[in-house]
């Protein structure tokens, strides 16, 4: 209990520091993660090398910028049923009618 507090305190001072950088969705992904028992996270990722390295990539390097407003979270779910449905991945629904 007391070591799952502590980490979602963690993730909050951390979230705090680097607020004015980060996306509130990743924020957000991030103190989820934290709040997950160990033998659900990937150990990979806890490498210093790894992280490091995803740090590094993670860079804004020339001609990109922040990312402040995700697009892709405008759309709304109608339209993306919309678009499964009419590329034969979703089956249709027949509005209240069943056959």
């Amino acid at each position: 209990m007391w070591l799952k507090l502590f980490c979602l305190l963690q993730s909050v001072l951390l979230a705090l520091s680097i607020s004015h950088y980060a996306h509130p969705a990743v924020l957000e992904n991030e103190a989820q993660e934290a709040l997950l028992p160990d033998y659900l996270r990937n150990p990979f990722y806890r490498t210093p090398r790894v992280a490091n390295a995803l740090a590094r990539f993670s860079w804004i390097g020339p001609g990109e910028e922040l990312v402040r407003e995700r697009h892709a979270e405008k759309i709304s779910r109608a339209d993306i049923y919309s678009v499964l449905t009419h590329a034969g991945f979703v089956p249709r629904r027949l509005h209240g009618f069943h056959r």
